[in-house]
Protein backbone atom coordinates (compact mmCIF):
# COMPACT_ATOMS: atom_id res chain seq x y z
CA UNK A 1 0.00 0.00 0.00
CA UNK A 2 3.11 2.65 0.74
CA UNK A 3 4.41 1.75 -3.09
CA UNK A 4 0.97 2.83 -4.33
CA UNK A 5 0.69 6.21 -2.11
CA UNK A 6 3.88 7.16 -3.46
CA UNK A 7 3.41 6.43 -6.60
CA UNK A 8 0.62 8.62 -6.69
CA UNK A 9 2.48 11.40 -4.91
CA UNK A 10 4.95 11.17 -7.48
CA UNK A 11 2.22 11.77 -9.93
CA UNK A 12 0.60 14.04 -8.10
CA UNK A 13 3.80 16.44 -7.91
CA UNK A 14 4.68 16.10 -11.77
CA UNK A 15 0.81 17.30 -12.59
CA UNK A 16 1.99 20.26 -10.50
CA UNK A 17 4.60 21.37 -12.24
CA UNK A 18 4.12 23.99 -15.38
CA UNK A 19 3.70 22.25 -18.45
CA UNK A 20 5.68 22.91 -21.17
CA UNK A 21 8.61 23.78 -18.75
CA UNK A 22 11.95 21.93 -19.58
CA UNK A 23 13.41 22.12 -16.22
CA UNK A 24 15.44 19.03 -16.76
CA UNK A 25 18.44 20.04 -18.20
CA UNK A 26 21.51 18.66 -18.77
CA UNK A 27 24.53 20.69 -17.56
CA UNK A 28 28.08 18.84 -18.40
CA UNK A 29 28.74 14.94 -20.07
CA UNK A 30 32.56 14.40 -19.42
CA UNK A 31 33.65 11.05 -20.55
CA UNK A 32 37.21 9.75 -19.47
CA UNK A 33 38.28 6.86 -21.34
CA UNK A 34 40.80 4.85 -19.96
CA UNK A 35 44.09 2.88 -21.15
CA UNK A 36 42.05 -0.18 -21.22
CA UNK A 37 38.87 1.88 -23.38
CA UNK A 38 36.62 1.98 -20.26
CA UNK A 39 34.86 4.71 -19.36
CA UNK A 40 34.13 6.81 -16.63
CA UNK A 41 30.97 9.30 -17.62
CA UNK A 42 30.08 11.73 -15.36
CA UNK A 43 26.75 13.54 -16.10
CA UNK A 44 25.62 16.70 -14.26
CA UNK A 45 22.14 18.09 -14.75
CA UNK A 46 19.82 20.74 -13.27
CA UNK A 47 16.35 20.00 -11.73
CA UNK A 48 13.93 22.02 -10.04
CA UNK A 49 12.35 21.80 -6.60
CA UNK A 50 9.35 19.66 -7.49
CA UNK A 51 11.38 17.44 -10.04
CA UNK A 52 13.60 16.66 -6.90
CA UNK A 53 10.97 15.74 -4.65
CA UNK A 54 9.91 13.25 -7.49
CA UNK A 55 13.74 11.88 -7.36
CA UNK A 56 13.63 11.52 -3.65
CA UNK A 57 10.06 9.90 -4.05
CA UNK A 58 11.19 7.27 -6.88
CA UNK A 59 14.59 6.79 -4.59
CA UNK A 60 12.55 5.73 -1.76
CA UNK A 61 10.17 3.50 -3.65
CA UNK A 62 12.51 1.50 -5.85
CA UNK A 63 16.35 1.05 -6.77
CA UNK A 64 17.17 3.72 -9.00
CA UNK A 65 21.13 2.32 -9.31
CA UNK A 66 19.44 -0.80 -10.36
CA UNK A 67 16.84 0.44 -12.93
CA UNK A 68 19.95 2.98 -14.40
CA UNK A 69 21.73 0.07 -14.81
CA UNK A 70 19.83 -2.42 -16.64
CA UNK A 71 18.46 0.88 -18.85
CA UNK A 72 22.07 1.85 -19.47
CA UNK A 73 23.08 -1.57 -20.46
CA UNK A 74 20.62 -1.82 -22.90
CA UNK A 75 21.53 1.49 -24.55
CA UNK A 76 25.51 1.12 -24.76
CA UNK A 77 24.92 -2.88 -25.15
CA UNK A 78 27.56 -2.87 -22.74
CA UNK A 79 28.61 -3.93 -19.02
CA UNK A 80 27.66 -0.67 -17.08
CA UNK A 81 28.42 -0.12 -13.50
CA UNK A 82 26.60 2.65 -11.65
CA UNK A 83 28.81 4.56 -9.18
CA UNK A 84 26.60 7.35 -7.69
CA UNK A 85 23.18 8.77 -8.64
CA UNK A 86 21.70 11.43 -6.84
CA UNK A 87 19.64 14.69 -7.73
CA UNK A 88 22.42 16.44 -9.64
CA UNK A 89 24.61 13.91 -10.58
CA UNK A 90 24.90 10.05 -12.51
CA UNK A 91 28.24 8.85 -12.57
CA UNK A 92 28.92 5.47 -14.40
CA UNK A 93 31.33 3.42 -15.85
CA UNK A 94 30.72 1.58 -19.54
CA UNK A 95 33.38 -1.03 -20.20
CA UNK A 96 35.08 -1.10 -23.27
CA UNK A 97 33.31 1.75 -24.33
CA UNK A 98 36.50 2.57 -26.59
CA UNK A 99 37.92 -0.28 -29.37
CA UNK A 100 41.60 -0.50 -29.04
CA UNK A 101 43.14 -0.86 -32.50
CA UNK A 102 46.65 -0.89 -33.19
CA UNK A 103 47.05 1.78 -30.52
CA UNK A 104 44.36 3.88 -32.13
CA UNK A 105 41.21 4.34 -29.85
CA UNK A 106 38.03 4.32 -31.46
CA UNK A 107 35.07 6.08 -29.58
CA UNK A 108 31.90 5.28 -30.52
CA UNK A 109 29.31 7.38 -31.70
CA UNK A 110 26.73 8.71 -29.14
CA UNK A 111 23.10 10.22 -29.86
CA UNK A 112 21.68 11.69 -26.86
CA UNK A 113 18.45 11.47 -28.44
CA UNK A 114 19.51 7.57 -27.96
CA UNK A 115 18.69 8.10 -24.37
CA UNK A 116 15.03 8.16 -24.90
CA UNK A 117 15.84 4.15 -24.68
CA UNK A 118 17.00 4.61 -21.18
CA UNK A 119 12.73 4.85 -20.68
CA UNK A 120 10.50 1.64 -21.35
CA UNK A 121 7.18 2.29 -22.43
CA UNK A 122 6.54 2.31 -18.73
CA UNK A 123 8.23 4.53 -18.06
CA UNK A 124 7.97 7.01 -20.88
CA UNK A 125 5.50 9.30 -18.97
CA UNK A 126 7.40 10.48 -17.00
CA UNK A 127 10.12 11.78 -19.65
CA UNK A 128 7.01 13.30 -21.33
CA UNK A 129 5.62 14.89 -18.35
CA UNK A 130 9.14 16.53 -17.02
CA UNK A 131 9.59 17.40 -21.03
CA UNK A 132 13.36 15.75 -20.34
CA UNK A 133 15.88 16.95 -23.16
CA UNK A 134 19.01 15.03 -22.74
CA UNK A 135 21.38 17.11 -25.02
CA UNK A 136 23.76 18.71 -22.84
CA UNK A 137 25.25 22.10 -23.15
CA UNK A 138 28.59 20.75 -23.10
CA UNK A 139 30.21 17.62 -23.65
CA UNK A 140 33.68 16.86 -23.64
CA UNK A 141 35.51 13.60 -24.41
CA UNK A 142 38.92 13.04 -22.67
CA UNK A 143 41.62 10.23 -23.16
CA UNK A 144 43.90 9.42 -20.71
CA UNK A 145 46.72 11.32 -22.20
CA UNK A 146 45.16 14.24 -22.22
CA UNK A 147 43.78 14.66 -25.43
CA UNK A 148 40.05 16.01 -25.48
CA UNK A 149 37.09 16.69 -27.87
CA UNK A 150 34.37 19.13 -26.87
CA UNK A 151 30.88 19.21 -28.34
CA UNK A 152 28.77 22.43 -27.23
CA UNK A 153 25.14 22.26 -27.41
CA UNK A 154 25.54 19.52 -29.62
CA UNK A 155 23.04 16.61 -30.23
CA UNK A 156 25.37 13.45 -31.23
CA UNK A 157 29.24 13.15 -30.76
CA UNK A 158 30.94 11.42 -34.13
CA UNK A 159 33.62 8.51 -33.95
CA UNK A 160 36.28 9.41 -32.41
CA UNK A 161 40.05 7.92 -33.30
CA UNK A 162 42.56 8.80 -31.63
CA UNK A 163 46.46 7.25 -31.02
CA UNK A 164 48.32 9.04 -28.33
CA UNK A 165 52.04 9.41 -29.02
CA UNK A 166 54.53 7.22 -26.90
Amino acid sequence: MRQITNYGIILFLILLMPMGVSAFSVELVDISIDQSGDASVLMQYGLNPVEIGVYHLASAVMDTKGVAKERLEQTFHKTVTVDSLTGEAAHFTVTKFAQIDNGTYISPEFRFSDADNLFNENLMWIKNALSISFIPKMTVVNFFDGYSESFPEQGEVPVIRHKPEN
